[in-house]
């Protein structure tokens, strides 16, 4: 399965880190240019976004997430030209697990043919996946359907098919929500099926977030994190880690869901 990372040209401390992860794991993958957000001009920000949206959560589609958007869009355009039937994209601050090859050769045998597959997610409040319709995708791991689709948040890690990336880049543009707004995007046609891989195999590094403007504070950790200022550093990955899992709960229901009924297979 081709692996598409998304990576920002000027983060070159997290391009070496994916790189690594990468490596390790035997991947086929490809470095996919990141729009960066900081350079949007006026002019695309009003070619490529809805302008009302942004305007009413201007906190939420910052410049930083629209060229997270735009990011992802990218590489559906590229799933959509290619000729497989599914890729693998990944963020460049994952960590990922030495079975991984084989955990997507299982997603691959399982997935439906209009499908999202997320292997790294957290939601605000426990995640509520269905213990029907779980089916086992490797050892140690099985794919479970959430009981809400715009639970499980964040575009870290996830298996998409090419019809999925079809019908995602029918409705993305103008961008009007962020790239992990699964339930928006499920509920708007943009894909058939989603699921969960539990236990979530890919992990958080710690890293810093690069796609939003650094100001006050946020200059002061993306120096001590650009510099790896003993202590401060493992003190700052230390205290987004615990965030992390804080938002990381899941919680296993006996209710079927709703997203269980997958028409067609790979």
């Amino acid at each position: 399965m081709k692996t598409y990372i998304i990576n920002l040209e000027r983060s070159a401390v997290r391009r070496r880190h994916i790189l690594s992860e990468a490596e390790k794991c035997g991947l086929d993958y490809e470095f996919i240019k990141a729009v960066d957000g900081q350079a949007l001009t006026q002019s695309d920000i009003e070619e490529l976004c809805d302008l009302e949206a942004v305007k009413a959560s201007p906190d939420w589609l910052t410049p930083g997430m629209l060229g997270c958007a735009l990011s992802h869009y990218q590489i559906y355009r590229r799933i959509a030209e290619a000729d497989d039937e599914m890729a693998f994209v990944l963020e460049d601050d994952m960590v990922l697990p030495r079975d991984l090859p084989e955990l997507l050769d299982g997603i691959s045998a399982k997935i439906a043919s209009n499908e999202i597959i997320t292997l790294y997610y957290f939601s605000f409040s426990p995640c509520l996946l269905s213990k029907q319709d779980a089916v086992r995708a490797t050892d140690g791991y099985e794919l479970y359907f959430p009981i809400d689709v715009s639970q499980p948040i964040t575009t870290g890690g996830y298996v998409i098919t090419k019809k999925a990336a079809e019908s995602l880049l029918k409705i993305i543009l103008p961008i009007r929500v962020g790239p992990d707004s699964w339930g928006y995007f499920y509920d708007n046609n943009g894909f058939e099926s989603f699921r969960c891989v539990y236990p979530v195999p890919l992990r958080f590094n710690g890293a810093k977030s690069d796609i939003h403007v650094q100001k006050g504070r946020g200059r002061v950790t993306r120096f001590i994190d650009e510099k790896r200022i003993p202590v401060l550093f493992q003190l700052l990955r230390g205290i987004r880690n615990v965030s992390v899992k804080s938002r990381s709960a899941v919680r296993f229901v006996d209710e079927r869901s709703a997203v269980a009924e997958v028409p067609h297979r790979v």
